[in-house]
Parts: C-alpha cells; structure tokens; sequence
C-alpha cells in the first residue's frame, strides 16, 4: 500500500487538536507568565515560559501534520501522549470537566496518528519528478 495522495481524515482530526491544543496552552501559558512575573514568582515564570514552548511546539506541529511532513507523526505522537499524561494527572488530582475533553481529544490524536503510519510512508514509485509542469501531465500532450 502506498502513500495516499489525500490527507486521511485522522490526520487532520490529529492536525485539528494540535492547533486547538497549541492555542489554548499559549493562552493558558500567557496568562500564567504574566501572573507570575506580576507576583515576582520565578518559578512560575519558568512553568508559564516551559508552557508556551510546548505550545509553540504543538502550533508547529499542526503545520506539519497538515502538510504530511514524514518527521510530524512521531514528534505528534509524542506531543499527545505528553498532553494526555497530564490531563490524566489533571483529572486525578483537580477533577475533570475541560481536563476530559482534552484527555479524550489528545488520547484520540494519539491513536489517529498511529492508525495513519502509512500516510507519511514515502513513495518514490508514485512521486512526479517530471519537469512538465502540473497543466500538462496526463493530458497526452507532449
């Protein structure tokens, strides 16, 4: 089986989490970074800075995902099951309410994404390396 040339639905749904993810931490991380620089709280700056990095990080990985880039999937993977241990830890230690829906929306993206490994399998055999450009493949023109 080759490489699809669509985007499976779980990669988008796993693309979809990650940016909704990846916003509402840095939304969350801001309003921490500035709470604790306004209480002069080293330490929760450096968690408020840690979180937006993570972020950050999973914003980047929505692109990629979204793009089908081959090195998204594993970085995802391990992005979504960071996220669900810690929504976990947050449902046993303060109760769930949002941190449900964001255990089963990252624990959902993790399994997506190990649903579609091959999605980000490369395909030489299908790739066009023709120098014709797009308008004139497969029209029987030469």
């Amino acid at each position: 089986m080759g490489r699809p040339t669509y985007r499976p639905t779980t990669v988008t749904f796993a693309a979809f989490v990650a940016a909704i993810g990846g916003f509402w931490t840095l939304i969350d991380s801001g309003l921490l970074f500035v709470l604790g620089a306004s209480l002069d709280s080293p330490l929760v700056v450096a968690f408020g800075g840690t979180m937006i990095v993570f972020g950050l990080l999973r914003m980047l990985v929505a692109g990629a995902l979204f793009q089908m880039r081959t090195w998204s999937r594993p970085v995802g993977m391990l992005l979504f099951a960071l996220a669900a241990t810690l929504n976990a830890w947050a449902i046993v230690t303060a109760g769930g309410g949002g941190n449900i829906v964001a255990f089963v929306a990252n624990g959902g993206a993790l399994v997506a994404l190990a649903m579609s490994g091959d999605a980000f399998r490369p395909d030489v055999e299908s790739a066009d390396i023709s120098d014709k450009p797009a308008t004139k493949i497969g029209t029987g023109s030469r």
